[in-house]
Parts: C-alpha cells; structure tokens; sequence
C-alpha cells in the first residue's frame, strides 16, 4: 500500500515537471522576456535551502519563562507565561512586581546566593490584566 502511494507521488511529479516545462516552451515561444515565475512548494524549499544563506529562526518554547514584551501595550517590566500555545505562538502573561530584595541568609542560616538582587513575584489577580500576546514579541529573560 505505502510502495503504491509512493508510486503515484513519483508519477504525479513527473506530470508536473512535463507540464512545466511545456509551459516554459510556450512562454519563450511567445517573446516573453523574463524566465516565467517558478514556485517551490515547501519540501523542494527545504531541499534547495534558503537563498539568504541564513536558516529561518528556530522557535523557542515559552513554558515556564520569565519575557519582556516589545511593544507599547506592556506596562510591566517583566511577565510570566501562563500558558503557551506552540501551534500559534502565542502566549498568556501574567505581570510580575519587585517585592523586595533577597536576604544576606537562608532559613537555614546559610548565605544567600542572591543576596541584594531584586525578587519578583507574580501580582495577585485582579490587581492588573493579564495579557495575550504573540510569543514573537515576548523576549526571554533567562534561558
């Protein structure tokens, strides 16, 4: 069943080779003088490779991230990713606030890592809005 299905893909692009070059026959044959437009389906684009030398960016998942927004509509420093929908890139924000700095000790007695640094927590809800914003304009704050 697979070697027939296969079969028939590999006829099928032989069809659409000959149709295409019976096609740039006819263009030339009527005094055009630019190459006709050819179009790359998406399998020959990833085989031919990308013109600009450069891969397309590779998408970062944004589970658990701690982002900065671009844009005017921010009106937080920080958010954390609620939730992170990867098939649209999209993501739901919760706004972060400064609460304090960390201690020179641990409860157990021990010296703080992060001593001085700024602790942020998550807002309670209803005291600001959440946001819903494409994950292109978040900018992850730590990997």
């Amino acid at each position: 069943m697979r070697a027939q299905r296969l079969t028939a893909k590999l006829q099928d692009y032989a069809r659409a080779e000959k149709v295409q070059a019976l096609f740039e026959d006819k263009w030339t044959e009527h005094g055009f003088q630019d190459a006709p437009p050819r179009q790359m389906n998406a399998v020959a684009k990833r085989s031919a490779g990308s013109t600009s030398g450069k891969a397309p960016p590779k998408r970062q998942e944004m589970y658990n991230k701690v982002v900065r927004v671009q844009g005017e509509e921010a009106a937080h420093e920080y958010y954390f990713v609620l939730h992170y929908v990867p098939d649209l890139h999209w993501c739901h924000l919760a706004p972060l606030r400064m609460d304090g700095t960390f201690p020179e000790l641990t409860r157990q007695g021990k010296p703080h890592p992060h001593v001085g640094k700024r602790r942020w927590r998550l807002m309670p809800e209803g005291e600001s809005k959440e946001l819903d914003v494409s994950a292109e304009r978040c900018i992850i704050v730590r990997r």
